[in-house]
């Protein structure tokens, strides 16, 4: 276990430009230090297996270990899995560190590419999908989903991947009675999407667990990263309001953690 530690990392936390924009790079070159974590994240690069920064992958690797050394067993859940960069980030960094963790993941398992979406919806829904990034290529995402984890010799089997979008009552339905430890939202990027994720999600987490947001930095301090997108920040604003607190950003991951009763 590495002696830097994401208690640490929150309890000195600033919200200031300076500190965004050191932090952001502090993680970069602390996820450079662990080889086998930037061999994965390499990997994904050079496949064109998934977004975000680098320093994503160092701030999972904290956010693990403290929700292990918390919690028992803890849940985590990812929203929108891709090419499952993150899943697979998660599985990995259990697997090193001798963490008991299970982990679910939420896809259509399928892209929606633009001329599918401009085909199926009015002008102005194409342009909010556009803005907010929404389009994906039409891919077998499972396949490549299984060749990533075979990759790095983790086996699919040991996660529970649900096919479908995240809304969609038979999703919801199958996770609806699970209380999670950590959420990760990352899914469909527009204003009102990213409202029904939260409110359909963020009540599943337990006291002091946590709630990611992808994208969700547009309207913080600092200049020297990736911010995210608007829509996606605007609907973060109703967090706090349902008892989170935004303990953490590290580039346009914003972490929020449950408040305590």
């Amino acid at each position: 276990m590495t002696q830097d530690s994401f208690y640490q990392r929150k309890i000195s936390y600033q919200n200031t430009a300076h500190y965004n924009e050191s932090i952001h790079k502090e993680f970069e070159q602390e996820f450079l230090n662990i080889s086998w974590l930037s061999n994965h994240r390499f990997y994904c690069e050079e496949n064109n297996l998934g977004f975000g920064d680098r320093s994503f992958h160092y701030m999972w690797y904290l956010l693990l270990q403290n929700v292990c050394s918390e919690f028992k067993n803890p849940q985590i859940l990812e929203i929108g899995v891709y090419k499952g960069q993150i899943l697979s980030a998660w599985a990995l960094i259990a697997q090193k560190l001798g963490l008991d963790v299970s982990i679910t993941g939420i896809s259509p398992l399928m892209g929606n590419s633009w001329w599918h979406k401009i085909r199926d919806l009015k002008f102005v829904d194409f342009i909010k999908d556009w803005q907010s990034g929404n389009f994906y290529n039409q891919e077998d995402y499972y396949t490549i989903i299984k060749q990533l984890f075979e990759k790095f010799d983790i086996d699919i089997n040991s996660i529970n991947l649900i096919k479908g979008f995240s809304n969609d009552e038979l999703v919801l339905s199958q996770v609806r009675k699970t209380e999670f430890h950590i959420i990760y939202i990352d899914g469909d990027h527009r204003y009102e999407g990213v409202l029904q994720d939260i409110n359909n999600y963020a009540p599943l987490i337990v006291e002091n667990g946590f709630l990611v947001m992808d994208d969700a930095s547009y309207f913080l301090p600092g200049k020297t990263y990736h911010k995210g997108h608007k829509s996606v920040s605007k609907a973060c604003s109703i967090i706090p309001d349902m008892g989170f607190t935004n303990v953490l950003n590290i580039g346009h991951n914003s972490v929020f953690q449950k408040n305590s009763q």
